[in-house]
């Protein structure tokens, strides 16, 4: 019996079910490409490309006359109670992923160790090892606190500052960084070495000079062969001052090696690069390339990951990057996005990930980023929640 072609939307289509017809999408660059063919079985990868390049249908093979989404998976109504003042009454159970106590610990205990090692590779011993034993307590937080996330994603958006960069940086890394362990499967030993990796993975840059670091522009040749040693000159201080064990040690030296074996220092190639490494690298392009920097403006979050996708197989161990995107949320509800005509809007509702519904803070109405009609607005910017303060 030749099976019913039937028509299914894309909130109705499920995996494991079979194309039909072909499905043609416009690229990124505009150009008409084939997407899926004919008898492809859908898995649910594919089935957030669909979404993220707007298909709204796809034709499938069928013997029911059309496909449906069992009782219990319709769409939810949006909340009334969610369009009650979110803009200064966020809802109780929308918390950062770290408290503000924790966040401000761990930048102090951060801040502290990278002072120590200032005074030289042997230099001030007694003050680095107290800093690191203060750090241990704060590594068994962070670790705790993404382990019992109540929503099992991770967004850092919060975890930003300009004036001290470094601090929040290594932060950040490192709550991703676990954040993939704990996707990945790591237990409880490899999370908190991880994370004290994490946290210490640029911990070499404090012998570069400042105005290397700080530079406005790109850097020369010479000056980038000076800060690519920070990641063997980091290993070898942790190393001095006995912190961690091996694994540590080499997750802070390779973790700028990429997976096709185009990093330093040692050009090191896919499972020859420690796992902590591929799990940092990961982590630390996402939060540089979405953090304000003197030489460029931040990404936001959907582009920043796309360019992590786009690099999967070529500087990033995809195993790594498809945890990375599982954790990831990029638009956490009530978080604050400015759009491309410079209204703004609070994340009511995040089930499309890269476009979310917004409470316009202008109007009240809602606005939905993935609808037909909404396509020409983008997102251009993560705000700072007081910047609605004009609004209250």
């Amino acid at each position: 019996m030749v099976a019913n072609v039937v028509s299914a939307s894309i909130d109705e289509v499920k995996a494991g079910m079979v194309i039909a017809k072909t499905i043609s999408i416009v690229n990124d660059r505009g150009v008409n490409m084939v997407f899926a063919r004919p008898n492809t079985r859908l898995t649910d990868r594919i089935i957030d490309g669909l979404r993220n390049y707007n298909v709204k249908s796809v034709s499938l093979y069928s013997d029911k006359p059309k496909v449906v989404l069992p009782p219990d998976e319709p769409k939810k109504p949006f909340s009334a109670a969610r369009r009650v003042k979110p803009i200064i009454h966020p809802p109780a159970d929308t918390r950062p992923v770290l408290s503000q106590e924790l966040q401000e610990k761990a930048v102090k205990n951060i801040r502290n160790l990278f002072d120590a090692s200032k005074a030289g590779m042997l230099g001030n011993m007694t003050t680095a090892y107290q800093a690191v034993k203060e750090l241990d307590t704060v590594i068994v937080r962070i670790v705790d606190t993404i382990k019992s996330a109540s929503s099992g994603c991770i967004h850092i958006n919060e975890i930003k500052s300009y004036d001290e960069y470094t601090y929040h940086h290594s932060l950040s890394v490192a709550v991703l960084s676990v954040a993939i362990g704990q996707e990945m499967g790591l237990g409880e030993f490899d999370l908190h070495n991880l994370c004290r990796c994490a946290l210490l993975h640029d911990i070499g840059k404090v012998w570069i000079p400042h105005e290397i670091i700080a530079k406005p522009s790109k850097l020369n040749s010479s000056e980038y062969e000076i800060v690519k040693q920070h990641a063997q000159n980091g290993g070898q201080y942790l190393k001095n001052i006995v912190i961690g064990n091996m694994e540590v040690l080499l997750g802070v030296i390779f973790h700028h090696e990429k997976y096709n074996g185009g990093g330093y220092p040692r050009k090191l190639k896919e499972d020859d690069i420690p796992l902590y490494s591929r799990i940092i690298s990961v982590a630390d392009v996402y939060d540089a390339v979405t953090s304000i920097r003197p030489y460029r403006h931040p990404l936001i979050p959907s582009d920043a990951l796309e360019l992590i996708l786009f690099d999967s197989g070529v500087a990033f161990d995809p195993d790594v990057v498809e945890a990375f995107k599982e954790k990831l949320e990029m638009y956490p509800v009530n978080s604050v996005l400015e759009l491309s005509d410079n209204r703004k809007g609070i994340v009511v509702d995040n089930r499309n990930e890269r476009r979310p519904v917004l409470l316009m803070t202008d109007s009240g109405a809602l606005l939905d980023l993935s609808n037909f009609n909404n396509l020409n607005l983008t997102i251009t910017r993560v705000c700072a929640v007081d910047e609605l303060s004009e609004h209250v």
